[in-house]
């Protein structure tokens, strides 16, 4: 019986998942947002295209997809293997989602909001490694890095915590981080392309 409520919770976790806000936003504003910008369908690119409050709203909405499918795993009754399972399973449908042809987004605050809800207390202390990043890279050449390596901190401090605990939430501190890294493995090799651009054009 537990296992086909946990199953359950992974599938819903990714129709969640699916449902992708910048896509969404994009339709009723008559934008879409694979066509401007950075052509990310994410809360960054809706920020800067369609207004603040556009993209606050895609945020928070990217962030609670990765903390419904927690709770609902835990409503359920199932073992909390099965939530980090579910949270996990909400990355990879907003980064591949089935309503939107397999291309969404890059799954940073789906990941933060699953993290959030599966361990709070580690959330807290790798999201501090995440602001330090992206406060320090935005004040220099490699700011367009930022949001990649912040991710990349929280990633390892999130993994970490959970390995030195024995956290239920490892499997998810694994697969999260893995797909973050294959969803954004072209942006931030562009990137890394406008890092040297800038130091080119500095030295000339």
């Amino acid at each position: 019986m537990e296992a086909s409520l946990g199953v359950g919770a992974v599938v819903l976790g990714y129709l969640l998942g699916s449902l992708p806000g910048a896509l969404i936003v994009g339709k009723l504003r008559g934008v879409n947002p694979r066509t401007v910008g950075t052509g990310n369908p994410g809360a960054a690119n809706v920020y800067r295209k369609l207004g603040r409050g556009w993209g606050i709203l895609v945020g928070c909405w990217d962030a609670v997809k990765g903390i419904l499918p927690v709770w609902i795993a835990r409503a359920l009754g199932v073992g909390p293997w099965w939530a980090a399972a579910a949270a996990a399973a909400a990355v990879a449908g907003h980064n591949w989602p089935l309503f939107f042809h397999f291309r969404g987004g890059k799954g940073v605050a789906t990941t933060l909001g699953a993290a959030l809800a599966l361990d709070p207390l580690a959330f807290a202390i790798a999201f501090s490694a995440f602001a330090g990043v992206f406060i320090l890279l935005a004040l220099t050449p490699a700011a367009p890095l930022k949001v990649p390596w912040g991710a990349g901190a929280f990633s390892v401090a999130f993994l970490i915590l959970e390995a030195l605990t024995g956290g239920s939430a490892l499997l998810f501190a694994v697969a999260a981080p893995t797909m973050m890294l294959a969803a954004q493995r072209h942006a931030i090799r562009r990137s890394f392309a406008a890092v040297r651009q800038r130091r080119r054009e500095r030295r000339e």
